[in-house]
């Protein structure tokens, strides 16, 4: 009786298993209708990075600190990574010399957070440098600060 009531149990396994592999094979493969699905696909962005750029703060005429920056680019995905390229070196000599502005100000270098400030005005230096149609954002972030000691 058992013998009976194991074998019974083990087709009926068996058959479920097979049933559930005939529908996932044969039936799952029904098209979707994709019309109803709205909202359009949004196309990624591309970012370009410099390399880290080092800025040394000047304050009563002697160097209190270094600052390093990292600085990343969303620019228009129009625009080809070699094309952002060619301009770098304008960009870069923009960048600082509107970060050593910025950084004379006693307010700025008082500041707790200046990234903020900094993404602004360096994309308005960006727009000046390639147009405004090119980056969309700045990204930048102080990655290290070195203070010097004064003696």
């Amino acid at each position: 009786m058992i013998r009976l009531l194991l074998t019974l149990f083990a087709l009926l396994i068996v058959l479920a298993a097979g049933g559930g592999a005939a529908w996932w094979f044969l039936y799952q493969d029904e098209e979707i209708d994709l019309s109803a699905i709205t909202e359009t696909s949004r196309a990624v962005p591309l970012f370009v990075d410099f390399d880290p750029l080092v800025l040394p703060v000047i304050r009563d005429g002697r160097v209190t600190q270094h600052l390093t920056f990292t600085i990343v680019l969303e620019v228009d995905r129009d625009y080809e990574r070699l094309d952002i390229y060619k301009h770098m070196v304008r960009l870069k000599d923009a960048y600082l010399a509107e970060l050593h502005a910025l950084y004379s100000h006693r307010s700025v270098q008082d500041r707790a957070d200046v990234v903020p400030l900094l993404n602004k005005r360096l994309l308005a230096v960006s727009h000046r440098v390639l147009g405004p149609e090119i980056v969309k954002r700045v990204l930048i972030d102080v990655l290290e600060k070195h203070d010097m000691i004064i003696g």
